[in-house]
């Protein structure tokens, strides 16, 4: 089986088959890019909406601070579409395709989706924390001096680069569908974001 194959096996054990042949036509984009896609203007509604709640307190929100940590995830959003997909997805599609176990999509495999990917962000972040070269790229987003939704947004875009994605290669050998880790990983981005103390 070669690559391409590999992809579009990804694709059509996720489930998410009829939704992509619907958009597809219309978008230049891969599976991970459109999570993006969905996900970026909630993001940016909740950011707007927390925004309007502590504007005024300067210890929790500084306008231009702000401003310049969406351009960091701007920055790191276009290298994300860009590259994910000649970079990673290939090799998520490939642990895929020598997966140990055949798991179907169920609540149970979801919310077990779910949990595989808080284990492998905890390990990720824990040596982002600890390794030069994941602190390098790491860094970026810890240089605030305010904890607000927009520091979520403060990453480095060469975070594609530096392999902290090969934290979840292991979800994709045992049988976890790889779109459905970038669901997983950006829905699991959300909640954290949301949950900062103000």
């Amino acid at each position: 089986m070669n690559l391409t194959d590999m992809l579009l096996a990804v694709l059509e054990d996720s489930g998410l088959r009829p939704l992509w042949d619907a958009v597809s036509p219309w978008l230049a984009l891969d599976e991970r890019q459109l999570i993006f896609v969905i996900a970026t203007p909630v993001f940016i509604a909740v950011a707007l909406w927390e925004y309007l709640r502590i504007r005024h307190n300067p210890a929790l929100m500084d306008t231009r601070e702000a401003i310049r940590n969406f351009a960091l995830g701007a920055g790191y959003q276009t290298t994300e579409l860009l590259f994910a997909g000649i970079i990673a997805f290939p090799v998520f599609a490939l642990c895929y395709h020598y997966r140990l176990f055949e798991l179907e999509l169920t609540w149970l495999t979801a919310f077990l989706t779910f949990l595989g990917v808080e284990f492998c962000f905890y390990w990720m972040h824990r040596a982002s924390h600890r390794m030069r070269w994941f602190w390098a790229a790491h860094v970026v987003h810890h240089s605030s001096e305010r904890m607000n939704f927009s520091t979520a947004m403060r990453q480095n875009a060469t975070n594609i680069f530096n392999g902290v994605w090969l934290f979840y290669l292991p979800l994709a050998l045992l049988g976890f569908n790889p779109v459905w880790i970038g669901i997983a990983t950006h829905c699991r981005w959300c909640i954290s974001s949301s949950s900062t103390p103000h």
